[in-house]
């Protein structure tokens, strides 16, 4: 039975890497913040063979930890979508006093997937399904793999409430939320891995009233 992993980068306000394992002991990644760390001991540990990592947008806390990645894994493929490319080269800043500290990325990029709206591919045996939802960033991508009744957002969605979210008008729960009906029908089967925070079961969200139906009609 596969299985998903999730690993916390605290310092980015809770922001998750996932690991989805087939039954062969592959995986993908999904998002790469400093969470990378942890999750590339556990792929050794394991002796997990990873196949390729999807980045959800092209937001720094995203991609942060992209050099430990790119220090064991040199060729791994990389799937973002190609408008948010120009993203990848954000430097980082000290969150105190605003100095540039360097370039997010050192290590080069050899083996990028640059996808153009909405598609499908093929990874550790599973029909993946891209879906371009522009609004977070021109290239926010959220994923659906239906044989494990699993979707993911990128960016937050709290049925716990531990976070604020996002207010913006093209970044808030209720944008989020209208794409995961678009995709989901809000069906109780599911479960989403949102790029901050907790994941959870959609059956949950909605006895909880976290997500209604009503609110998207």
């Amino acid at each position: 039975m596969a299985k998903m992993k999730n690993f916390v980068d605290a310092t980015y306000d809770n922001q998750n890497v996932y690991l989805i394992i087939n039954n062969q002991n592959e995986a993908i990644m999904i998002d790469a913040s400093n969470a990378t760390r942890r999750a590339i001991e556990y792929i050794k540990q394991k002796k997990i063979t990873l196949k390729a990592l999807f980045i959800t947008h092209g937001h720094i806390d995203h991609y942060d930890g992209l050099d430990n990645v790119l220090k064991e894994y040199p060729d791994l493929k990389i799937y973002i979508q190609k408008i948010d490319l120009r993203l990848l080269s954000q430097h980082k800043v000290d969150d105190e006093t605003g100095a540039i500290l360097g370039p997010g990325i050192n290590y080069p990029l050899t083996n990028i997937v640059a996808l153009i709206g909405d598609t499908v591919v093929e990874e550790i045996g599973y029909h993946i399904e891209v879906f371009h939802i522009p609004g977070h960033t021109a290239g926010t991508q959220m994923l659906r793999i239906k044989a494990l009744n699993l979707v993911t957002t990128g960016a937050s969605l709290m049925p716990d409430k531990t976070s604020p979210g996002y207010t913006g008008v093209m970044c808030n729960d209720n944008y989020f939320i209208t794409e995961l009906r678009r995709i989901t029908n809000l069906d109780a089967k599911w479960h989403v891995l949102p790029g901050h925070n907790k994941p959870f079961r959609m059956a949950h969200a909605l006895a909880e009233k976290v997500i209604t139906v009503e609110e998207n009609e």
